[in-house]
């Protein structure tokens, strides 16, 4: 099988103002494909540009590479701008709550949900995946508590418990603001805007 960890993440224009552009444009931490953690951290470790513009459109992924991904980039010297460009959801939203300042283009999304496994075993088994998805969820809830400023970890518990068979909460654009996931909605693009003033 071909290795296509090169297609969840790149790092790309480099600028004059010393910044550079890292997408997040996949599945995050793919085992059977390679896309794992350990390659972004690498790449990330040799960017020495003074900001990085972290550009998002995932459907998320695997847990742990995300927690990786995320302390790596909350490790950084440089400043980090997260631009949610599409999607952001499961473990690509907690992810985003890495960078110093959190945008969301008007009409992208974010979803946020409860650690899911697929498991086998007997009951004894399944109980403590229970159990341990439980802790996970736990911990995730605590990253948004505690970047959204808003919100206990319960209460964000229960956002990532609700919908239909527990399917999480969507918040599109203004409402990923308004909930403390983002800091605010992306300027428009200078020709939308004149199209818009037309």
């Amino acid at each position: 099988m071909a290795n296509l960890s090169r297609l969840a993440w790149s790092v790309s224009n480099v600028y004059e103002d010393d910044s550079v552009d890292l997408h997040v444009y996949d599945v995050i931490g793919d085992p059977y494909e390679g896309t794992d953690a350990a390659a972004f951290v690498k790449e990330l470790s040799g960017i020495t540009a003074a900001t990085i513009n972290l550009h998002v459109n995932s459907p998320g992924g695997f847990v742990n590479d995300a927690l990786s991904m995320y302390a790596a980039i909350l490790n950084h010297p440089a400043h980090v701008n997260a631009y949610v460009e599409g999607r952001a959801d499961s473990a690509a939203s907690f992810l985003v709550q890495a960078a110093d300042r959190r945008y969301i283009a008007r009409n992208a999304a974010m979803m946020i949900h409860n650690a899911q496994m697929i498991a086998a075993g007997d009951a004894e088994a399944l109980r403590a995946k229970a159990d341990q998805l439980a802790e996970e969820s736990r911990n995730i809830a605590s990253i948004y508590a505690e970047r959204s400023g808003s919100g206990t970890v319960d209460e964000w518990l229960a956002r990532m418990s609700a919908g239909a068979g527990n399917s999480g909460t969507l918040y599109r654009g203004q409402a990923a603001v308004d909930v403390g996931l983002v800091d605010e909605i992306s300027a428009a693009p200078a020709r939308v805007a004149t199209r818009r003033s037309a």
